[in-house]
Parts: C-alpha cells; structure tokens; sequence
C-alpha cells in the first residue's frame, strides 16, 4: 500500500486524536466511538458477534411492534411476538418485506408517529429500478453510518483526510454542503473531495480533477463501476498514463464485474475494492483488506441473511436474495427487507475476523436471463463466463445483456483493440452452450451502452 504523504498523517494524526473526538464530546454522537468499537469488535469470533448483534435486534423488534402499524400487524399475522426471536436466524418466522409494502403504507403506517422533521433525515432512492422511493432515517442512525464509513474506508487504507475524486451519477449524489463547511473541514481534518458527474465525465475531466487534487498526495477514486470501466478503457486505449496513481479504487451502486473490476486495476494500477450498500442502509459489506476474494458483513450495522427460492437460508457456496434487518433505523424500521439484490453466502474468511461473510455480490434481482429450460442467470455468473471460458476482458470493454424474448439474448458489446469476429463467434457458441438448448445468443457491437434514468447501468436488461 502507498504510504500517506506528511500532510496527510498529519491530518489523520490531528482528527483521530483531536477533532473527532472533542466534536463528538461536544455534539453528545457517538461516531468516532462507534469506529473505535468496530475496529476492535471485527476480531471476535462468529459466535460473539452473533451475540453482539442479537443484542442489538432484540429492542428495535420491540420498538418496531409496539410504535409501527405494519410491524405490529406483520407479526400479528404470523402467529408471533418479538418474544418468540430467540436467535437471528429467527427472523425467517417473519414474512420479507419489500420496497412495495413500505411505499404503500408510507408515511402512516411505516414510520414512528409523531417524529420531528427536524431529528429525521429525508432521504428518496435513485428509481433505478421503479419510481423513488422515499424513506425517513433518525439522527441517531446517522452516527452508525459515520461510524460505517470511518470503518471501511480504514480497511481501503484511507479517511476523510484522504483526497478523493467521486465519480457519481447527477443530481442526488452531489455535495451541497456550503463553501464555509467544506473549508472547515479541509482545514481541521483535511478532507478535500472533487465530484464528476459519472456519465458526462470525459477522460480529460478526470486528468484534471487528478492534477488539482493529488499533486504528491495519495488519493483514492470512490466510483460507480461503469463510469470507472469506461475510463479504464479509454487509458489503456490511448496508452495514456496517469499524473499519479490512485492508492485504491473503492466501487459502489452497481454491479462489479469480473471483467469490470480486472479492466480498472489495469488502467488505474490500483487495488480495486468492492463496497456494498443501499440508500436505505449504506456500507453494508465491504472486500476483505487481506482476502480480496470475500466480503465482509458489517454485522454492528445490519443482518444481513440470504434467502433462497425455496424461503430457506443459504449455506455457503449457494446463491440467494439479499434480505437485511437494519439495526439502527428507528424512525423507519426496515426488518427482513428485501434489497433486491442476490448474493453468494460465505464461509470463515482466511483473515481471521468472525464477521459474517459474502463470496461475492450477484447482482441485482432483476438484472437476470431467463432460460427456456427454466434456469435464471445472474448478472454475476454471466459475467464470470464471458471472464472466464471467453476470455471477454480481451477484447471487450464492457458488455449488456438484453433479453428481448424467452429465447433471445442480444450481447452489446464495446469492442477493445484486439476485437475480432472469432471472438464473436466464440462467445455466441459459449454463451449458448451455457444458456441451454433453445436460446439464441447475438453479439452486437456498440459506441455506447445506455444508462437507466438514475445514472446506472444494468449489466442484464430484461425486456420481457
């Protein structure tokens, strides 16, 4: 890992022992704290973060029945009490909750009667996948997410004192703190931040915004992958190096490719970091910092189950759908909520800590092929073989899937340099022998992949 410049020890030297601190003595939160706590607790063993963490579930299951309608009423009408949760995987006696239920009890009976606006934080989802959708989180939840984000941005090798370009999708992610409270906090921690609006951003936007902000300095690039993946190949073909390298490349918001994520490291000759979480519960999981080939479940922030077809739990190796319980959302619980997103579970990491585990993120629900035999194939796995058996990063920059009918999958494809017909061919043959008898596979090349409305990109469209 890169060493931090002077200027940046410094600063962390001077936030970690002086201003985080004192400001969270002052404010009465418990931010700084709560990094302190995790960075210690990511140690224990399984058994005691599961403990740790029922403690945590155990009063919001309370809270949530006596105060919240529709809590009250889910449990009701399951035969139980927040009484009969004995263990985590208790949960599964309680029926999912999807985005849908809570839109259509929304505000009334989804959220704590009678809060103050002014203790609450609006917050409304990107409708990548539906219209917004608009949800409540109180203060107090704030200071976990702080927390969060202290903690996996320490396992990137970074802070806020870090320099960082943003590469994000227009209007909801951008920065709308005023100039006086950015010098603030540049002066007293150091932080120094550049957003680019992710699909308007063009390779000479990113050399400048590295010229402006990294000089000598160490900094790191937080990105949607697709924005990152398109730039790594202008790059690499233009043959074009960097001022200076990132430290890391922390990706987020959409789904990381095999291709993708082997495409920015090349480019940007960094470490290339998988960071999940939602708008309603943000750093959820994060890449190992010593085992790159697993995620690590923030269990202080949420439990995270996986959940498959048949409603049972997924054992390690097997694919599910991604259902989580914030535990820290008082004002507008989400409690076995479906994220929409399917994941692979995992087992003990090599690293030694006893937080839960993903073997890799799956992509979302809807970002799927399905096959006249009946299968369904993930964002992930299609990814895995075009990688894999078709050696795809070779010879293309990114890829779609459209599925236009039952059997019909249209492949668009930017072509790299080393694009060719027989790599076309080559995928056609693979991905149908893959897809099954009755799927017909076409490879179309293509200047651009379209975003969706929100700024993101799906790496399987469904138009059934």
């Amino acid at each position: 890992m890169v060493t931090f410049s002077i200027c940046n020890s410094m600063h962390r030297f001077f936030a970690s022992r002086c201003v985080f601190p004192v400001y969270e003595r002052l404010r009465g939160g418990s931010f700084w704290s709560g990094f302190l706590r995790l960075k210690e607790a990511q140690w224990y063993d399984a058994a005691a973060l599961q403990e740790l963490t029922f403690r945590r579930l155990v009063p919001l299951l309370s809270h949530a029945y006596v105060n919240i309608p529709y809590y009250r009423e889910l449990f009701d009408a399951s035969g139980i009490s927040p009484a009969d949760i004995h263990t985590l995987e208790d949960l599964s006696l309680l029926p999912v909750t999807t985005k849908q239920d809570l839109r259509e009890g929304f505000p009334a009976r989804v959220t704590l009667p009678g809060f103050s606006l002014s203790r609450v934080q609006r917050k409304v989802t990107s409708g990548s996948t539906a219209k917004p959708f608009e949800l409540y989180a109180d203060l107090e939840h704030m200071d976990v997410v702080r927390s969060s984000y202290l903690f996996f941005w320490d396992w990137a090798g970074a802070g806020p004192w870090t320099p960082l370009i943003r590469i994000a999708a227009p209007p909801h992610l951008y920065d709308e703190e005023s100039g006086l409270m950015k010098a603030v906090r540049r002066c007293l921690i150091g932080e120094q931040r550049l957003i680019l609006g992710g699909k308007d951003t063009t390779l000479e936007d990113l050399l400048e915004a590295i010229r402006r902000i990294a000089g000598r300095r160490d900094y790191c690039i937080w990105t949607f992958p697709s924005y990152a993946a398109r730039l790594a190949g202008e790059l690499l073909d233009q043959g074009i190096g960097l001022p200076r390298y990132p430290s890391v490349l922390i990706s987020y918001a959409e789904t990381l490719t095999d291709g993708d994520k082997e495409l920015m490291a090349r480019a940007f000759r960094c470490n290339v970091i998988n960071n999940y979480g939602l708008l309603e519960a943000p750093f959820l999981a994060q890449t190992c910092p010593d085992n790159p080939e697993m995620l690590h479940v923030n269990c202080d922030r949420a439990v995270l189950r996986l959940v498959k077809e048949d409603g049972s739990t997924a054992e390690p190796g097997e694919r599910g759908r991604i259902v989580i319980t914030d535990l820290t959302n008082y004002v507008m619980p989400f409690i076995n909520y479906e994220t929409g997103d399917y994941g692979v579970a995992g087992g003990p990491c090599s690293c030694g800590r006893g937080l839960p585990t993903l073997a890799s993120l799956d992509g979302r629900a809807i970002e799927v092929i399905r096959t006249p035999n009946g299968s369904i194939v993930s964002s992930g796995c299609l990814g895995h073989v075009l990688n894999q058996k078709c050696n795809a990063a070779e010879f293309i920059r990114q890829f779609q899937a459209v599925q236009s009918s039952p059997e019909r999958v249209e492949l668009r494809v930017i072509p790299a340099p080393g694009f060719s017909e027989d790599g076309v061919v080559q995928i056609q043959k693979e991905l149908e022998r893959f897809l099954g008898d009755g799927m017909i596979v076409r490879v179309e090349p293509v200047e651009k992949i379209e975003l969706e409305p929100s700024g993101k990109r799906l790496v399987v469209k469904s138009e059934l």
